[in-house]
């Protein structure tokens, strides 16, 4: 049993694996008592934004925080997570990647990370959603979005009204593996349905998924890596 996560999500200058950190948010959240124990936001040092027609940080903005500095919040960013036992985001891999990428985050703790894409939610209307439509299956209401503590809210409030946390951590962190789905090209809408990534290097469909799932799917699937 968990009793603490750390609820992470990051703002970036674009989608490319490279793209700089230039927004952090986090709760951390207790999962016991099912309420936010701590919150943190801070911009991070910057000068160019190609995204704020998404997220609407200007890019004076980064560099006004460069003038004031952000050491303060990430050494409280660094406590949090010594305080938690597991880190949660939504599309959990697009934050990892870029967060432990990054030598200004390396200090956090090491902790396992839960996607709140493979919980299984009681009022979803469909499957691998966006955050906003999951919030909003569950009556949460979304005024703003793509802000980094905004988003984290937004996972905190649908954590809120759950009546079994603890069960859906323990299905999300099941074992998990990267498979492909043997579909021919007619039947890639279930594939895509399912939740899989078209891979246009590989010319394949994937995603990482929980092994024991993978033979309720509608269709054959090859285990590519266990993860």
């Amino acid at each position: 049993m968990i009793s603490r996560c750390l609820i992470l999500d990051t703002e970036t200058t674009s989608l490319d694996e490279a793209a700089a950190i230039i927004e952090i948010g986090a709760i951390l959240y207790s999962i016991t008592n099912q309420c936010s124990l701590q919150e943190l936001a801070t911009l991070l040092p910057g000068e160019e934004n190609e995204a704020e027609a998404i997220n609407r940080i200007k890019p004076s903005a980064l560099v006004e925080t460069a003038d004031i500095g952000a050491s303060h919040a990430m050494e409280m960013l660094f406590q949090m997570s010594k305080k938690a036992d597991v880190f949660v985001a939504h599309n959990a891999e697009f934050d990892r990647v870029r967060v432990f990428s990054n030598k200004n985050f390396l200090p956090l703790a090491e902790l396992p990370w839960v996607d709140t894409m493979d919980m299984k939610w009681p009022l979803a209307t469909r499957e691998q959603g966006s955050l906003i439509n999951l919030a909003l299956d569950h009556g949460v209401g979304v005024a703003s979005a793509h802000r980094a503590l905004t988003d984290c809210r937004l996972i905190a409030a649908l954590f809120d009204r759950m009546t079994d946390l603890q069960g859906m951590f323990a299905v999300a962190m099941r074992p998990k593996g990267l498979f492909q789905a043997l579909v021919p090209f007619e039947r890639k809408d279930e594939a895509k349905a399912a939740g899989f990534k078209w891979n246009g290097t590989d010319r394949t469909w994937t995603r990482q998924m929980a092994i024991e799932d993978a033979a309720a799917l509608g269709f054959p699937v090859r285990q590519i890596q266990i993860s």
